[in-house]
């Protein structure tokens, strides 16, 4: 069973995901200062990301109107949790923040809303005890 998700959901966990790698640059930092473990730690946090962009496509713009996921079910959990406390706190300030912000909230909720509905996809699959292949 392969996990799938539509294109607005794509387009919402497209911009979060540019979003996070803006702060892949700190790799450089983090090498420089000689914390080489922070550097590993944050080269881990952003192989996800750049993974979950070969199934999403790297481009801004795609034309499928559904997008299979196919890295392994941990590692998909493991970056959905990682995305979805990201966008909650965004969330949480935008909330707070004056009404021009709106735009930036409602794609916090939904990458909210597509996190959980790929964590229980997720979970479904694994409940059935099918593997989590993408296809």
């Amino acid at each position: 069973m392969a996990i799938t998700i539509t294109r607005d959901q794509r387009e919402a966990l497209y911009q979060e995901v540019m979003t996070d790698l803006t702060s892949a640059r700190d790799i450089v930092l983090f090498l420089e200062d000689g914390d080489y473990d922070k550097a590993r730690e944050y080269r881990q946090r952003f192989e996800g990301s750049v993974r979950l962009l070969d199934d999403i496509g790297w481009e801004p713009d795609d034309d499928r109107d559904e997008f299979p996921l196919t890295m392994p079910g941990h590692e998909l959990a493991r970056l959905m949790r990682r995305i979805n406390e990201a966008s909650g706190a965004m969330l949480h300030i935008h909330i707070v923040e004056p009404d021009e912000e709106r735009e930036h909230a409602a794609r916090s909720l939904l990458v909210q809303t597509t996190c959980g509905d790929v964590l229980a996809q997720i979970a479904d699959v694994a409940l059935a005890g099918e593997g989590i292949d993408g296809r």
